[in-house]
């Protein structure tokens, strides 16, 4: 007879094994780490998932009693951990780990810098990611060229918004430069990279304004409002107001009240404008006199009415403050900003007649950069409680013009005055293309205005260049020569005025000219046979390779419009001496895991440059480091590459190498280098 186990008394001896076994794995626990020294810690696991966890300081996990312990280990097993004293390249770092007798943990924000590493770090999804760059790598497939569409990648740029932009002025429209002096002057390269930017912007929106006309007939956000058109209810026209005898053009003078001649108010309780919120402010107009004045008010916050600023821009000078400068002044409260436009003051003085008046304000960037550097909380004003959607846009809350009290009438003519705002899905608003369209007019007129008998646009500051002598004033750049030729050639072509074809052709002059007669031709290793056009006119070359480039897509452009033979074969002869140069020199730019700036490692400073002039560099065991090769950072790195596929759509004679280079400059922004002996 079998006898049966009673389910009570299997369940007890069930439990009591069960117990048993605990105990056992419990005290193999303790005795295996009870002989630990101090500097080993066993290492947390999360559950079921991997357990590697990675602190934002980068050195591991920050306990409550305030010990800062390594990172957990990889794997789901508990883990024993071993401090280490570890270093790099002689430097002490702060702790390492030892995991598993094989893993070992470095904090990688020690190793950041001398790897040149990009980390980033995700702590809800479990996430590190290193990179060689923060910069995007470009694609392989070129940016499109032609000598009168978009200029390269520009459509992307934001030229008023870099910090050694002072300002865009009010009169001439043109950024002012603090890049090479604390004092703003009118830069030639960046003037012509702002032009080259909005008219790149104005020709993407004007092609996707057309693609939206002919596909969609929905109804889209208002994207810009016309301050002129009397059919708006919200527009509140001035008794003052009359209607000049040419036609769409307003004029508004002193009267029996001065206050408000023209406004628009967005107060009433009914207003389309109420809550509506702004970018662009353009106006246009002619023979206004000294003193007059559009203001525009914005709110810092859009539910309070009392927290308002004012923009002036007035025809008139600057007072002679010690604390202001000649083109903005702000009121002590700090509540207004008036830019100066001393060019219509002046005309108005010898009493020259239709003197227009052309605006484009990104009002953004005119509080930026007035209000931005000292009120940095108004800066943040801006992007969160005033702007909900971080886009930018501003409340206004007040347009208005005044007229001056000169002038037999005062006031003047106004054609067009619009607000709007730039274009997102929808199809973009007459005032964005508008904008654009005043800003790389403004700037190519700068060109007109500022040229040189010599063809040049000189640059009023010296330029201090590291193994050279410094470059005193009144230096031309091949560089800015070869962007103001593409933006005038576009501006050409957008209006069909030769006189901006003649500057462009002028501006050929310092090509033929070397850098010691002014120009900005030099010579690799005084031979002749390698002509180089230089960003920086030093002596010897420094043959900067974005800037050559540069300087080679303004002579293809002219060559590829000019309707004049002996123009396009000037400018052709000019472009292939370049690409030859380029061709020949280009390997001399790859450092095996990145490329050089310049040149200026092979062509050293000879014994009678080295003098008092160049200001001597910290050395390193006894060598100056500073003396070594000039690598391009990542930033500059990407544009060699973009500026490369350029080349390559637009060169068929050098194309293989121009894309074999870019690609492999491609790899080495992921990490590739090139092979050992």
């Amino acid at each position: 007879m079998y006898k049966y186990v009673r389910p009570r008394n299997f369940y007890y001896g069930l439990l009591i094994g069960l117990g048993l076994f605990i105990l056992s794995v419990l005290n193999r626990g303790i005795s295996r780490h009870a002989d630990l020294p101090n500097n080993v810690i066993r290492s947390p696991v999360v559950g079921d998932e991997v357990a590697f966890m990675y602190a934002d300081t980068h050195q591991g996990l920050l306990l409550d009693d305030g010990t800062n312990h390594p990172p957990a280990a990889f794997d789901l097993r508990w883990q024993e951990s071993i401090k280490l004293a570890c270093t790099l390249e002689q430097t002490e770092l702060p702790a390492c780990y030892l995991l598993n007798d094989t893993d070992i943990f470095v904090p990688l924000r020690s190793i950041e810098t001398a790897f040149e590493l990009v980390s980033t770090v995700n702590l809800q999804a479990k996430t590190v990611t290193v990179r060689q760059t923060n910069v995007s790598i470009p694609l392989s497939k070129p940016d499109n060229h032609y000598a009168t569409g978009s200029y390269m990648f520009f459509d992307q740029y934001d030229v008023e918004k870099r910090h050694h932009v002072k300002l865009v002025l009010a009169d001439e429209g043109v950024p002012l430069s603090t890049q090479w002096s604390q004092r703003a002057y009118p830069y030639p390269i960046q003037i012509a990279q702002f032009g080259l930017s909005h008219y790149s912007k104005w020709a993407a929106l004007t092609q996707q304004r057309t693609h939206s006309s002919t596909t969609s007939t929905s109804s889209k956000a208002v994207t810009d409002v016309d301050l002129l058109d009397s059919k708006e209810p919200y527009f509140v026209r001035s008794l003052h107001l009359s209607l000049d005898d040419r036609p769409t053009v307003y004029r508004f003078s002193v009267g029996a009240s001065s206050e408000g001649l023209l406004a628009f108010a967005a107060r009433a309780a009914d207003s389309k404008l109420i809550h509506s919120r702004w970018r662009y402010f353009v106006l246009s107009g002619e023979d206004w006199h000294e003193g007059s004045y559009v203001k525009l008010r914005v709110l810092r916050s859009a539910s309070n009415p009392s927290s308002w600023i004012e923009l002036i821009y007035a025809c008139g000078n600057a007072p002679p403050l010690p604390s202001q400068n000649q083109h903005y002044s702000i009121s002590t409260d700090h509540r207004t900003a008036t830019f100066w436009m001393p060019i219509c003051a002046n005309a108005s003085r010898s009493k020259r007649s239709s003197v227009s008046i052309e605006l484009a304000r990104d009002l953004l960037r005119d509080l930026q950069k007035v209000f931005g550097q000292s009120l940095w909380r108004f800066e943040s004003t801006l992007t969160h409680s005033l702007n909900e959607d971080n886009d930018g846009l501003i409340h206004v809350e007040l347009v208005a013009l005044y007229a001056g009290a000169h002038g037999p009438d005062g006031g003047g003519l106004i054609r067009l005055m619009r607000l709007g705002r730039p274009s997102s899905t929808e199809s973009p608003g007459l005032t964005e293309i508008l904008f654009h369209t005043s800003r790389f007019i403004s700037a190519a007129k700068w060109f007109l205005r500022n040229q040189d008998s010599d063809g040049g646009w000189h640059i009023p500051v010296a330029r201090q260049f590291r193994e050279r002598p410094t470059i005193e004033p009144g230096w031309v750049s091949a560089m800015g020569q070869g962007q103001g030729i593409s933006l005038l050639v576009r501006v050409y072509n957008y209006t069909k005025d030769m006189t901006y074809l003649k500057s462009a052709q002028r501006a050929l002059g310092p090509f033929d000219r070397s850098v010691a007669q002014g120009g900005v031709r030099s010579y690799f290793l005084e031979q002749l046979t390698f002509p180089w056009f230089e960003e920086y006119p030093t002596r010897p070359g420094s043959h900067v390779l974005n800037g050559m480039i540069y300087s080679l897509v303004g002579l293809y452009d002219l060559s590829q419009v000019s309707p004049l033979p002996e123009v396009r074969k000037r400018s052709t002869q000019l472009w292939h001496s370049g690409l030859n140069s380029l061709s020949t020199l280009l390997p001399l730019f790859d450092s095996g895991s990145g490329s050089f700036y310049d040149l200026r490692h092979v062509t050293p400073a000879t014994a009678d440059i080295k003098t008092s002039r160049i200001t001597p560099e910290p050395s390193l065991e006894g060598r100056s480091i500073h003396r070594g090769p000039n690598r391009a950072r990542w930033s500059y790195h990407a544009l060699h590459i973009r500026q490369l596929r350029l080349l390559a759509s637009i060169d068929n004679d050098h194309a293989v190498q121009w894309s074999d280079t870019a690609s492999r400059w491609t790899a080495y922004m992921n990490g590739t280098r090139s092979p050992h002996n």
